[in-house]
């Protein structure tokens, strides 16, 4: 057996049994403050990493948009460009047959007549206008239109009596789909 012999006197060792919990309990608080705080200085250079890599990420992306920004104008026009050819293509693609509609329209006309304007546009639709002595040429010409084998409908869209000139008038025709006209897609 192991004796020890404390030569302390007793109010000593009274005093160091009240000491040692007291101590202890200090030093826990002190280290469990430590770790807080170590813990907030690491958060802390955590979160501005994250800021710093954040701002990277957003200055990247801002220069990759503007590096983009004249592909997508490109994109933009290009897109432009497909829609007229395709256009083109379609008022092209029956470009003899049209000619041969607007000279079929045009002798339709009553002699007293006079077209100023004849288009085909790109959806199937005659686009004319002229002028005349009457109201009524006019009208009656509209409704010689829809006699005409290639056209569906037509309608006088605006008419004006002027006392110099006569009659100015614009009338709307639309082709039949299988007059080969319209669009196509």
């Amino acid at each position: 057996m192991n004796y020890e012999i404390d030569l302390r006197s007793p109010e000593c060792r009274n005093h160091a049994k009240i000491l040692k919990p007291k101590t202890a309990r200090i030093l826990l608080y002190l280290l469990a403050l430590g770790l807080i705080i170590a813990f907030c200085y690491a958060a802390e250079d955590y979160k501005l990493k994250l800021r710093a890599e954040s701002d990277m990420l957003k200055t990247e992306m801002a220069a990759k948009t503007e590096a983009a920004a004249p592909l997508i104008a490109m994109s933009a026009e290009i897109e432009t460009y497909k829609r007229r050819l395709n256009i083109a293509e379609t008022l092209l693609s029956g470009y003899p047959l049209k000619i041969e509609y607007l000279r079929t329209v045009k002798k339709a006309a009553s002699p007293g007549l006079k077209l100023s304007y004849l288009a085909i546009d790109a959806e199937g639709k005659l686009d004319l206008s002229g002028s005349g002595s009457t109201l009524q040429s006019a009208a009656r010409f509209a409704r010689k239109l829809q006699d005409l084998p290639f056209i569906s409908k037509s309608e006088l869209t605006a008419a004006d009596l002027h006392e110099d000139t006569g009659c100015v008038f614009s009338i709307r025709a639309e082709l039949k789909q299988a007059a080969g006209v319209g669009n196509h897609e």
